[in-house]
């Protein structure tokens, strides 16, 4: 696991907080940009079942594929 974009400094204690995960470095560069100035979310690289959360949400189907069609 490597954090690309942690939380920021100024999150309310209650203020919900989302951690966005992927494999893929391009995809966590992309994310931490877009985000960079979004405190409540941080991008981490990695593999998902190894954050430390409350809840996981995944896009994937019960196939395990990301893809509709």
């Amino acid at each position: 696991m490597r954090t690309v974009k942690p939380f920021g400094k100024g999150i309310a204690q209650g203020t919900l907080r989302l951690s966005l995960c992927d494999l893929n470095p391009d995809m966590t560069d992309l994310w931490s940009e877009v985000f960079r100035d979004v405190d409540c979310v941080e991008v981490v690289q990695g593999n998902l079942l190894h954050l430390d959360c409350d809840a996981l949400i995944s896009p994937a189907n019960s196939f395990g594929s990301t893809l509709v069609g």
